[in-house]
């Protein structure tokens, strides 16, 4: 008996990577720009565990 989320789960991103001919590259990009479109920002977690906002994340934790 197969999972029915999973299953789901896997139609829709098999939909969504046809839209991008299968091409990883494409999708990462169309993705990053409606990232910087949006003005989204990323978080990334702390030294002590919890998020902060850093505006690069080669930055350094202090």
């Amino acid at each position: 008996m197969t999972d029915e989320i999973i299953k789901e789960v896997w139609c829709v991103k098999d939909e969504i990577a046809s839209e991008f001919n299968y091409d990883i590259a494409a999708l990462a990009a169309y993705l990053n720009k409606k990232e910087q479109s949006e003005g989204a920002k990323k978080e990334y977690p702390s030294e002590k565990g919890t998020p902060s906002v850093l505006a690069d994340p080669r930055e350094k934790y202090e």
